[in-house]
């Protein structure tokens, strides 16, 4: 028979004093970290409305001053980082979040100490003091300084008050009367500290970038609202030089009832594997449907396709089928007129997607089309020519991306919008 294994032989972290207590210790860390996270998405307005969020936190305007989300979004619920006004700030709550997984951490590792290793949960008890005493300055400005009130807060410092009273059964107050084996050792409580404290800083450091993410994305939507003010893009239209766009006189006007007399002249450059440019050519469409007497809109092609467009940012790629189908329209134009054109326009942004798969003739036949003088003009020296002098234009013009829309000459920047295209043509009807 085997003799028993000597208790210093046993590993440390298998015979930590008292493992109920740690355990519930380490229960109450994790309870408190998971607060903490639910007022962090309630202070960032991440979280959808929910049950459990409006417990927690409250509704808006409650009755009696309960009001988390009050609270969490006045001064006090944030350190700024920057002295700018709305600038950059780390919610309070994401301390809490740091603090608690230091707490959680140490005691799952360390946990209780035995005697005569006691100076080491001085550690974890200056951490906690610290934060209970952070937890009672919180509790007095709800009470004296903001008169409202937060259950979510109060459950943290609730937590982080049976942390402290934990903490303090966790000492070790006396001396065993039998030896027992030395706990933590200096390494574990060393690493355990390490850990801590980089989970911590982790912690802060992944709410910091989301809240620099989020700060981008009101900054971003902050400019996009001023780009796209109808004002703001009359002025910048309005100072941008008019240039020359020869027209010819075969150029199909793109979608009836545009009138050939209309006085304002839209050229738009576009490449039929390109998204955006059919959101362009559909807004054009309706466009010429509510302003049939003030639009005249005519296509040019540019696409982004080394085949046929020597463009530098080209050269290592693009869309791949663009010139084909910049052929396939311009062989409806030889073959059909303006109408085929227009037609074989529509069907290529349509079926954008089976560009590659060469059906160009069989869609011109189903147009009504010619196959076989659609499939000679596709591979016509002329149509070649129309493309390549379109392109030469637009290089001309620094066209680089698609759709690129000129108005009356000058080159429109921001042109997604109908009330944008309200302001423009009501601006040049005006002196």
């Amino acid at each position: 028979m085997e003799s028993p294994q000597p208790i210093d032989a046993i590993p440390a972290r298998f015979r930590q004093p008292k493992p109920w207590l740690r355990w519930g210790l380490v229960a109450l860390a994790v309870l408190g970290w998971w607060l903490s996270l639910q007022l962090l998405l309630a202070a960032s307005n991440f979280h959808a409305q929910s049950a459990l969020l409006d417990t927690l936190c409250g509704r808006a305007g409650a009755p009696g001053g309960w009001d988390c989300r009050s609270v969490l979004a006045s001064h006090w619920g944030s350190i700024p980082l920057s002295t700018e006004e709305g600038g950059l700030a780390l919610p309070v709550a994401a301390l809490g979040m740091a603090y608690f997984a230091f707490v959680a951490l140490w005691y799952l590792f360390v946990g209780p100490p035995t005697h005569d290793r006691r100076a080491y949960h001085l550690i974890v008890a200056a951490v906690v003091l610290a934060g209970v005493l952070t937890s009672v300055d919180f509790i007095r400005i709800m009470a004296f300084e903001l008169h409202r009130w937060c259950l979510g807060c109060l459950a943290v410092h609730a937590t982080n008050g049976a942390l402290l009273l934990g903490t303090l059964v966790a000492w070790p107050w006396r001396k065993p009367a039998q030896p027992s084996p030395s706990h933590p050792t200096g390494r574990l409580a060393l690493a355990t500290l390490t850990a801590g404290v980089l989970i911590g800083f982790l912690h802060l450091t992944i709410v910091f970038i989301a809240g620099t993410g989020g700060q981008m994305r009101r900054l971003s939507d902050a400019y996009l609202k001023i780009a796209d003010d109808p004002e703001y893009v009359v002025w910048n239209y309005r100072r941008q030089p008019v240039a020359e766009i020869p027209l010819c006189d075969d150029e199909p006007l793109l979608g009836a009832p545009g009138s050939p007399a209309a006085p304002n002249l839209v050229v738009v450059f576009s490449d039929f594997q390109c998204p955006q440019c059919r959101k362009a050519h559909e807004l054009l469409d309706e466009l010429l449907q509510s302003h049939p007497d003030q639009l005249r809109v005519i296509f040019r092609q540019f696409p982004q396709d080394p085949a046929c467009n020597p463009h530098p940012e080209f050269s290592g790629g693009g869309h791949p089928a663009a010139c084909r189908a910049a052929r396939a329209y311009e062989a409806a134009l030889a073959v059909g007129g303006t109408k085929a054109a227009l037609a074989m326009q529509r069907v290529l942004f349509e079926r954008h997607a089976e560009l590659d798969l060469d059906r160009f003739a069989d869609w011109a036949a189903e147009l009504g089309l010619d196959r076989a003088a659609f499939v000679q003009a596709l591979e016509s020296p002329a149509v070649a020519e129309r493309i390549a002098a379109d392109v030469a234009l637009g290089n001309r013009l620094g066209v680089a991306a698609v759709p690129a829309l000129y108005l009356n000459g000058r080159r429109l920047d921001r042109w997604s919008r109908p009330t944008t295209w309200d302001a423009l043509l009501a601006a040049e009807h005006s002196p």
